[in-house]
């Protein structure tokens, strides 16, 4: 029996940096339309649609792969991480 390691996969280094530079474009594209869309409309609505934009995306992903792929062991991180990034988008609510 061959010496395999399991769950490994082959490194794509020109892969991963695409990706990654992409990533930081979409976090930086998402940021302006929300910004652009504050000033427009409250804080809330901008996050509750950012939310849905997201939900719509990873609902067609939990059914293909099934929800126990949603499951973790650090929901306390996550609602951490919601908490602090509503908060942070909330500290110019009190603009005039």
């Amino acid at each position: 029996m061959p010496n395999t390691v399991v769950g490994h996969k082959p490194e794509n280094l020109a892969l991963g940096a695409a990706l990654a530079a992409l990533s930081f474009f979409c976090v930086a594209a998402v940021s302006a339309l929300g910004k652009t869309a504050g000033e427009f409309t409250s804080t809330a609505v901008v996050v509750l649609f950012q939310n849905l934009i997201c939900l719509v995306f990873v609902i067609p992903l939990a059914i293909r792969v099934g929800w126990t792929s949603l499951r973790t062991e650090k929901i306390g991180l996550h609602i951490l991480r919601a908490a602090s990034g509503t908060a942070s988008s909330c500290r110019s609510c009190g603009r005039s």
